[in-house]
């Protein structure tokens, strides 16, 4: 009997079940929320479904902003950061421009897990943490709906064309901003050696 994945398209537990991958996406950026979120975006754009759009651009918000205020959580109760490179800068900026490291951390990978955590554990206030989790969160959304309308005219409705199409968005989407990372910090690590004496 053939299934038709377009109908996980119409279920009402599609929101549900996003809004938990995008806040597991927090503590685990594995969980490919992403280019689950891009697929539904994707669908729903290529079939015109305007009210379901605008349904995962708020479900897409709710769960990062959860995830963020349970990463804060976590954060506050915890000693250790993961052993990523970019900690050390995370942990020194959080406190003195909370705002800059959680929407600027959040477009690469692993920003979301460190960045949010640091906020916690340097003691960002809660009332100051969430105005950021809530602009970061709303950006990231739309983010996502752009990503889904750029490849809902490849996907002609196909869901699993669509989720092809996210993967493949969300790597490219991670690569880029890994690489201008990569990039930033190989020039700083430059312009910090000194020149050698004549």
């Amino acid at each position: 009997m053939d299934f038709d994945l377009s109908l996980l398209l119409h279920s009402p537990l599609l929101l549900p079940a996003l809004a938990v991958l995008v806040l597991l996406d927090a503590p685990f950026p594995m969980v490919p929320s992403e280019a689950a979120l891009m697929s539904a975006f994707g669908l729903a754009a290529a079939a015109h479904q305007w009210w379901l759009v605008a349904g995962l651009v708020l479900t897409a918000f709710a769960g990062a902003v959860v995830g963020d205020m349970f990463m804060w959580r976590v954060g506050r109760t915890t000693r250790t950061l993961p052993d990523i490179a970019m900690t050390a800068w995370i942990s020194a900026t959080v406190r003195e421009r909370p705002g800059a490291v959680i929407v600027g951390a959040r477009f690469v990978p692993m920003g979301r897990l460190v960045s949010t955590a640091a906020a916690g554990r340097a003691g960002v206030p809660f009332t100051r943490f969430v105005p950021w989790a809530a602009v970061t969160s709303l950006v990231w959304s739309l983010y996502m709906l752009l990503a889904g309308l750029v490849i809902a005219p490849l996907v002609g409705g196909d869901p699993i064309r669509a989720f092809i199409a996210g993967l493949v968005m969300a790597a490219l989407l991670g690569g880029l901003a890994a690489a201008v990372r990569w990039v930033k910090v190989t020039l700083q690590a430059r312009a910090t050696v000194p020149v050698a004496a004549v």
